[in-house]
């Protein structure tokens, strides 16, 4: 016998095993299961066949997550319209995006109403001589929906902010399975109305964090409950299809 080809061998398959454990252990960690892909393409020839196509990637994982407790942030609107009023009322004929950016950035940080997770949303919009800059916050790279502020500068003045602010307070004490993107968007699928405007066609499948109850009182809303789902955009619109087994 060749031990030194068979110590090779032995040595090659002992880290191939290590790579397969590795593989097993960090998907145990981050609490993720994945589907074959066969699901997917099934999946899509059903909806076709309803006059449903799908422009999105689609994700094959299937990840465990808690529900998220959430408060409403204590500025109010008076407040920001307040710090709004009292800006230096410096204007800066053509300042360019970048700038704009930049400017109302460091607006938000110096009057507190900056967030570590808040992420600018592209595109960018110009109207009327103001860029109009949307920011959704998101937790653990999960947006979180009903959670927004839209900011507009004009030649580099803030004139209005939009606010509805939410921030993390605890999560469940159980993770949770979550359905795969395709049962959401067969669930998707029955839940249109037998009179929806056909083709639909859906751009964009992202998970997120959702408040079922979304009615927002300022003066008594004080805390709620976020709830994994997936959002589906569609045709303009937004569906929500709740991300737990039943």
């Amino acid at each position: 016998m060749d031990w030194s080809k068979a110590k090779n061998i032995l040595i090659i398959a002992l880290i191939i095993t290590n790579i397969l454990l590795f593989a097993d252990l960090m998907l145990v960690k981050e609490e993720i299961e994945l589907f074959d892909d066969n699901v997917i393409n099934d999946t899509l020839s059903i909806l076709n066949e309803r006059d449903i196509y799908v422009y999105a990637q689609i994700s094959t994982e299937q990840k465990y997550l808690p529900v998220l407790e959430v408060e409403y942030d204590e500025i109010t609107d008076e407040d920001i319209q307040h710090i709004i009023n009292n800006q230096e009322d410096i204007r800066t004929l053509g300042i360019s995006r970048e700038q704009t950016v930049e400017k109302v950035e460091r607006f938000l940080r110096e009057n507190g109403l900056e967030d570590e997770d808040m992420v600018l949303q592209e595109p960018i919009k110009y109207e009327n001589n103001q860029y109009i800059l949307t920011y959704k916050k998101y937790y653990n790279n999960i947006a979180l929906e009903e959670c927004h502020m839209t900011v507009i500068a004009e030649d580099g003045v803030i004139v209005n902010i939009d606010r509805i602010w939410l921030n993390a307070i605890g999560k469940g004490k159980m993770a949770k399975k979550t359905i795969p993107v395709t049962t959401a968007l067969l669930r998707f699928a029955s839940n249109l109305p037998s009179d929806a405007e056909k083709p639909i066609i859906i751009t964009d499948i992202e998970a997120a964090y959702w408040l079922k109850t979304s009615a927002y009182d300022q003066e008594i809303t004080r805390q709620d409950t976020a709830l994994p789902a997936w959002k589906i955009t569609y045709n303009k619109n937004i569906d929500y299809i709740l991300a737990y087994e039943d």
